[in-house]
């Protein structure tokens, strides 16, 4: 391939199977060439062009494709082209934020932007939980509480302020453990709810943790 395909074929990769032409412009504002680098991937069966209505789009003839592509993107760069990706996504689907959280998160959650990849985690577990989607839901509360954690832990979080948002984490947590008749999660959780509370003296979340488990049992 042409230096500037294979440049385009990494930087597509992270976008998935397929992706509309604005996404690629908004995300490679400044590629050299992009059109004939399109043709390329074309000409070389690496890219079709699918039937469209307004904007064109594209797809991997395979995933196999992906993954090559993906794979040959240098360490160093995964999390830059990650951001430019969600970031591009961002700007282009500006008034459509929650239908595309789960997909910003996924690239949020590969770059150092820690703060982008907690509101992302949080936004597709409410998503989830209000479409009654348990397992999903539960999911990204599970990752949500385990990144801020962790990032308290690593001093990264001001722990202050993320000690008291995961008592609401928990008790949305158990509340989703509990409607997927997951009893034996749900009171662990709840448990762990009752001593983050205890510690931080918190009334509301005691009570919350009380019931939770009560509910649970």
């Amino acid at each position: 391939l042409p230096e500037n395909a294979k440049k385009l074929l990494q930087h597509l990769s992270v976008l998935g199977r397929e992706f509309k032409y604005k996404l690629i412009q908004t995300y490679l504002p400044n590629f050299v060439d992009l059109d004939n680098s399109i043709l390329v991937l074309k000409e070389r069966d690496i890219l079709m062009e699918l039937p469209a209505v307004g904007d064109r789009m594209f797809s991997f003839k395979s995933l196999l494709l992906v993954e090559v592509g993906y794979s040959s993107i240098l360490k160093k760069n995964l999390k830059k082209f990650h951001e430019l990706a969600a970031k591009a996504i961002e700007n282009l689907f500006a008034d459509r934020i929650e239908e595309n959280c789960e997909l910003l998160c996924h690239h949020y959650l590969l770059t150092d932007a820690n703060e982008k990849a907690l509101f992302y985690l949080e936004k597709a577990a409410e998503k989830l939980f209000k479409g009654y989607q348990l397992e999903g839901a539960a999911n990204y509360y599970h990752m949500l509480m385990n990144r801020i954690k962790d990032g308290i832990e690593k001093e990264v979080l001001d722990p202050v302020v993320y000690k008291t948002k995961l008592l609401d984490i928990y008790k949305r947590y158990g509340d989703a453990a509990i409607l997927k008749g997951d009893l034996y999660r749900a009171r662990e959780i709840f448990t762990a709810l009752s001593t983050l509370a205890k510690s931080l003296e918190n009334s509301e979340y005691i009570v919350n943790a009380l019931v939770g488990r009560a509910e649970s049992n």
